[in-house]
């Protein structure tokens, strides 16, 4: 364990321990240290004996330190939820002002789990997303992250935030481009459900729905000073349709989403199948015509292969047949690709490759990796088919690649599941971690040295669940 790693899980047990127990948590660390050999420390989080995963893991286990409770009393306000909702819960941030603002991360309301909590490679710090916002899309570069999210106090209407560790938001002032204009042509409420960034520019992309997300039509925003200021793009083919996600490459801007308003409904609504834009410069996006129809899917993630081509994927409904993979050369011809089963599915880029995670029709938790769009190798995860798991999505962190899912506690309530990798081929399963009890994560992002993930936590709460990041610096 490297000198650096040492001093933050230190410091990171005082800040949020109890009072008197700072003397055994320095014994705790110290014997940790010493009876556990370095490369077992930085190799795995905890061993999870699932099937596919026993002939590869045998030895490496370690579980660190557990779970301790801090209390601060909080207020109760309208939580946002992705997407939002009316519900009620207690939180520690005030609301945010129409101006700037700052949100820093909080203790946790009496009765509920600890901020911050380390395991063997990872330290995973929680806080509390602010009143009435739901982050739908995020993006990252060296400087930190950029999340656009919903304000419940402002009719939904987006707004951009910025942060450095992803735990301390600042909120830009509102931008025009997001108050949606009752005129002519517009339906009710922009939505954000994807960012991408190249250069100096930033995409945004969405729609302009429906308030019962029952109609919608393709929307876009690009911005050239980091989401401070936000403009209108220019969408051909956007009635009737939605975009998802967005990306670069040299061969230009590609974005993805649903042939048919998807609207709330869980046979996906109006969609026929996936939508694709191109654009150069992304301010004009052009629609594609050459992309697989007549199937009830949408696709709602896109990323560029290391030869140069893209993988999408998103959600297809089972009586549909086929899978929820398509893949492009050049974007402009797809097709959809049997060699990944999936009937919802999230596409990654790292630097081994591109990862696609989800769910097969069975219901078991899957990755599957590709070098090029056309080869896949595929891993169910644990617990067996049936279960019940999904992937929500994979994201390179330091030596560690980590994958986010969901898996079912209890008869209602859900929680999170981390696996984890060196290689992307062989997975182990992290055991319980405190700081996702109860939670569903949404949206993962990496930026250099640190991992976000945002999403609905407390889901036990009768109030109902409320919005959170968490946050692990690279170990």
């Amino acid at each position: 364990m490297d000198d650096e790693f040492e001093r933050e899980l230190r410091a990171s047990l005082r800040r949020h321990a109890p009072r008197d127990l700072p003397s055994r948590l320095d014994a705790t660390v110290d014997r940790t240290l010493r009876d556990t050999p370095p490369t077992a420390m930085g190799a795995a989080l905890w061993r999870h004996a699932g099937p596919p995963l026993s002939a590869a893991f045998g030895a490496l286990a370690l579980i660190l330190v557990a779970l301790f409770l801090v209390t601060r009393p909080g207020g109760e306000h309208p939580a946002g939820l992705i997407p939002p909702s009316g519900a009620s819960a207690a939180s520690l941030a005030a609301s945010p002002a129409p101006t700037s603002s700052m949100v820093s991360p909080a203790a946790s309301p009496s009765g509920s789990p600890l901020a911050s909590m380390a395991s063997s490679a990872l330290i995973w710090a929680r806080a509390y997303q602010p009143t009435g916002i739901s982050f739908t899309a995020a993006s990252a570069d060296g400087g930190g992250f950029l999340a656009v999210g919903a304000d419940q106090a402002s009719a939904d209407t987006p707004t951009t935030w910025q942060s450095t560790d992803g735990l301390t938001w600042s909120r830009e002032p509102a931008s025009s481009a997001f108050v949606h204009a009752a005129v002519a042509g517009h339906i009710a409420e922009y939505v954000v459900h994807g960012l991408g960034r190249h250069a100096q520019l930033l995409v945004a992309v969405g729609a302009d729905q429906a308030s019962d997300q029952s109609a919608g039509s393709a929307f876009a925003w690009y911005s050239t000073d980091d989401g401070r200021t936000w403009t209108r793009a220019n969408v051909s083919g956007a009635s009737n349709a939605a975009i998802y996600a967005v990306t670069w490459s040299q061969m230009g801007w590609v974005a993805v989403g649903a042939n048919g308003y998807p609207g709330m409904g869980t046979q996906l609504g109006l969609a026929k199948g996936p939508a694709v834009w191109r654009s150069s410069d992304g301010r004009t996006w052009t629609r594609i015509t050459n992309t697989p129809t007549n199937d009830v899917a949408i696709a709602s993630s896109v990323v560029v292969t290391p030869a140069g081509g893209y993988v999408a994927a998103g959600t297809m409904v089972p009586s549909a047949g086929g899978e929820a993979i398509w893949t492009s050369t050049d974007g402009t011809t797809w097709k959809q690709d049997p060699g990944a089963s999936f009937a919802n599915a999230s596409a990654s880029a790292t630097s081994h490759g591109v990862f696609a995670g989800g769910a097969t029709f069975q219901g078991a938790a899957a990755i599957a990796e590709t070098s090029d769009g056309r080869t896949w190798r595929q891993t169910v995860m644990d617990p067996p088919p049936g279960a019940g798991t999904s992937v929500a999505g994979v994201a390179e962190l330091g030596p560690l690649l980590i994958a986010i899912g969901i898996e079912p506690s209890g008869n209602t309530a859900f929680r999170t599941a981390v696996w984890t990798s060196t290689d992307g081929r062989q997975w182990t399963r992290a055991g319980a971690v405190a700081a996702f009890e109860n939670a569903v994560p949404q949206l993962v992002t990496a930026a250099p040295g640190r991992l976000l993930v945002t999403g609905q936590c407390d889901q036990d709460q009768a109030a109902g669940p409320r919005t959170c990041v968490w946050v692990a610096p690279a170990p």
